[in-house]
């Protein structure tokens, strides 16, 4: 601008000369080396432009210019005076924005848990778990429309845990290797109840030899109570069940040490004043209340709770309320069942002598999805579709041989043990073994 006024004569007539707009522009640049811009800022000057005042304003802000490139020219070929520059500014910043600090820095803070559990939304379901590990569970109305028919599951399959739960509940499955799986409620897979459920592996990996041996449902972890372990060796193991409450369950977890020849057999939850009977598997059990056993940690092996003899091991724990009257049945793989009355207190007593055959489990009948009943005169036996079908002796007694046990259950199915061929009765003395085995 400052140019085209020094020139103005000639910048107007060759304004002048031109034809319009465009060929004004052209004709200045190419006569005075404008540019393109320049050019058109002179076509669309103001007259009032020209007057000595804003001459001199032209030339002081040209001059400003020229100053502040020098300056900022400066600034970028020295590190030393861009570091001043940033430190100047950043100080004007502060004092012209600073308030106090609204955070606190300490050495130590709260870990911050977001609890999912209330993000869930409460519903009871009905959860079952199989001796192979398969899991589902089911919406009650799924589960009432089969009619209470028990869960699918394979052939040589059984149900060891099906029970109606809430969605915020946790269910703690143990294996036989000392280990244990945290499944809250809510992620376990839902199904119809007729299909079958989930491989527990696929939601928590475990080994493939690994066995499934309890699953106790947990609604809170705080309450007084303990988790009591029994092994095939004799140790016993009581922990309070808070130790067990986990935050990261997406592998087995150790519920307890064991020996590298010992294995876990069964785990009951207990309120610290219940006493435990064992029996093994030469015949011989031990009574004593779980407070002798004391309370150790999570990963402690135990303390040893029965004294062994050679080739003997533990078949069978039970947990019950001394106050109340129960009775165990007794199981032995060579044909015989027995029913057997608990003595008193830190007695051995005879579970199943040795002449007649190895113990191999012990059921007892406080539980009240027992499969077992009680007949008018107090004696126990086998219920089949939930009818007393045989009575027990008392121990004094031999015990009832498993023929008796397969005369009821062939007249169930409308058949005659007389009918059959000697290799027939031996095919269905197998087939009720097998079906003795799954009820017990």
């Amino acid at each position: 601008m400052i140019k085209a006024v020094s020139i103005l004569d000639e910048v107007i007539r060759v304004i002048r000369a031109s034809k319009d707009k465009k060929d004004a522009k052209n004709n200045l640049s190419a006569a005075f080396a404008f540019s393109e811009a320049q050019a058109e800022a002179i076509v669309n000057l103001q007259l009032y432009r020209l007057t000595n005042t804003d001459i001199v304003t032209l030339r002081e802000e040209a001059a400003e210019l020229a100053r502040t490139i020098a300056r900022l020219e400066s600034i970028l070929a020295s590190d030393k005076k861009l570091i001043r520059v940033i430190q100047k500014e950043l100080t004007d910043i502060k004092k012209k924005y600073a308030d106090s600090r609204r955070t606190t820095i300490e050495a130590k803070i709260e870990e911050i848990k977001i609890d999912l559990e209330v993000m869930v939304a409460a519903e009871d379901v009905m959860v079952s778990l199989t001796k192979y590990g398969y899991i589902k569970r089911a919406s009650l109305r799924s589960y009432s429309a089969s009619g209470g028919a028990d869960a699918a599951m394979k052939e040589a399959d059984r149900v060891i845990f099906q029970q109606e739960l809430n969605t915020t509940d946790t269910l703690l499955i143990f294996t036989n290797e000392g280990h244990y799986l945290y499944l809250p409620v809510h992620e376990i897979p839902e199904k119809r109840w007729k299909d079958l459920g989930q491989h527990v592996a696929s939601i928590v990996p475990i080994a493939a030899e690994e066995k499934i041996i309890k699953a106790i449902p947990v609604k809170e972890f705080d309450r007084p109570l303990f988790l009591t372990f029994m092994t095939r060796n004799g140790m016993i193991k009581r922990t309070e069940l808070s130790e067990y409450k986990a935050q990261r369950y997406s592998k087995p977890l150790m519920a307890l040490k064991l020996k590298k020849d010992d294995e876990c057999i069964d785990v009951h939850l207990t309120n610290g004043q219940m006493d435990v009977i064992l029996a093994t598997r030469l015949g011989y059990g031990l009574w004593f209340s779980e407070e002798e056993s004391g309370t150790v940690g999570q990963r402690a092996a135990g303390v040893k709770a029965i004294n062994l003899k050679a080739g003997d091991t533990v078949v069978g724990a039970k947990v019950f309320d001394p106050h109340k009257s129960i009775d165990l049945f007794i199981a032995t793989p060579t044909r015989r069942r027995e029913k057997d009355g608990a003595g008193p207190p830190n007695r051995k007593i005879i579970a199943c002598p040795a002449r007649r055959g190895h113990a191999s489990r012990v059921k007892d009948f406080s539980s009240p999805d027992s499969r077992y009943r009680t007949g008018e005169s107090g004696r126990y036996g086998l219920a089949v579709d939930g009818k007393k079908e045989i009575s027990y002796p008392s121990m004094s007694q031999r015990c009832v041989p498993l023929i008796a046990i397969t005369t009821v259950l062939m007249s169930l199915i409308k058949m005659k043990p007389a009918t059959l061929s000697r290799s027939g009765k031996r095919r269905m003395r197998k087939k009720t073994e097998r079906r003795i085995e799954r009820l017990t």
